[in-house]
């Protein structure tokens, strides 16, 4: 079983209402699809024993880094996240393989360089079917 950290870039951002509730209904369809592969997954935002304490859940993050195999981050905007940028910083620096999934109409960008794999998507509706074929599920 391979430990598996999904990382997603928008949740960092302040979202409220309806696209709050549709994003985290696609993250619990993405645990779900890649949990039936046989994987490990953490998705912090779904976790409700993560640390409340920023500095407390930043440390928590890197520490699950460490003991994942793959950081898969999913990127839906080109907004910055300074907290992902760090977590995929940390991830190539212990040599964690790091997977990119990312929108099409994302153009502003350099996170697909240092990625070891890219996924690229059109629409929201296929991020659980891309992932799904990367992993080997379909």
């Amino acid at each position: 079983m391979n430990d598996t950290f999904v990382y997603e870039h928008s949740i960092r951002v302040s979202l409220h209402g309806r696209r709050r509730r549709l994003l985290i209904a696609q993250l619990h369809s993405i645990k779900s699809a890649l949990e039936e592969l046989g994987h490990k997954v953490y998705i912090p935002v779904l976790n409700p024993d993560r640390p409340k304490e920023k500095k407390a859940l930043f440390l928590d993050t890197l520490k699950r880094i460490k003991s994942a195999d793959v950081l898969v981050a999913i990127i839906k905007s080109e907004e910055k996240s300074e907290g992902m940028l760090m977590e995929i910083g940390h991830a190539l620096g212990l040599g964690k393989k790091v997977v990119v999934v990312i929108k099409e109409s994302v153009r502003k960008t350099h996170l697909r360089e240092p990625a070891h794999d890219v996924i690229r998507y059109s629409s929201d509706e296929e991020i659980v079917g891309r992932i799904m074929d990367y992993f080997g599920g379909r």
